[in-house]
């Protein structure tokens, strides 16, 4: 979303730079960012759509593509804006930190030698 937005703004200053300067190869950095921005916003802002629409229904890119749920209901959407909210607020995964730690000398005795 803020990938869009910000080719979108950057489009726009763009072309109103080049608006303003009378000869137009006179600033010809300003018209090489729009042409790339302008190649770019519809890929972008089509991507972008695409994922609220799998929002919207409650699906991943996944059961999409796969139709997973295209001839029942999907057991796993809650509706439109109640998708939407615990796409964006809901509070975040725990991570497991440190799980790879140290052997301690106990259980040094039940590795295989190459190991220890």
């Amino acid at each position: 979303m803020w990938l869009s937005l910000h080719i979108i703004l950057t489009l726009a200053l763009c072309i109103y730079q080049c608006a303003t300067v009378n000869p137009l190869w006179s600033d010809i950095a300003s018209l090489v960012v729009a042409i790339i921005c302008f190649l770019t916003v519809f890929p972008i802002v089509g991507l972008l759509s695409f994922h609220v629409a799998l929002m919207k229904m409650g699906l991943t890119t996944n059961e999409q593509v796969t139709h997973k749920f295209s001839g029942s209901d999907n057991p796993y959407t809650m509706g439109c804006l109640r998708n939407f909210l615990n796409m964006f607020f809901r509070p975040k995964p725990l991570r497991y930190v440190g799980y790879k730690g140290f052997v301690q000398l106990e259980t040094a005795a039940y590795l295989p030698k190459e190991r220890r």
